[in-house]
């Protein structure tokens, strides 16, 4: 459990309103649902009792459902991160992007 609680500590010194301001609900998934289920699966980790073991999968759910949200907005948060949807894997491709600007990929 040391990178779990590693992460977790990472994870806690996001800025919450600055993740909301650069990409809307961002820090409000990220908190309610990221770090809010790694401390669940954190702290119910040692010892598995069946109220721990509700506690740790409901953490891990959590968790999934962050996971869930970030899928469904990523092209969108690529895209208004860096203003394109150009990555390093689609600089391979020799078509050009259709939604911003027009560079080939």
């Amino acid at each position: 459990m040391g990178f779990n609680r590693k992460a977790l500590d990472e994870a806690e010194l996001a800025d919450v309103d600055e993740l909301n301001r650069w990409y809307s609900d961002y820090g409000n998934h990220f908190r309610d649902q990221f770090i809010e289920g790694l401390k669940l699966v954190v702290t119910n980790s040692d010892i598995m009792t069946p109220s721990t073991a509700i506690a740790y999968l409901h953490g891990q759910e959590l968790m999934n459902k962050f996971g869930d949200w970030y899928t469904a907005n990523l092209d969108s948060i690529r895209h208004k991160k860096t203003g394109c949807r150009v990555t390093p894997f689609t600089q391979t491709l020799s078509r050009p992007c259709p939604d911003c600007c027009k560079a080939t990929l």
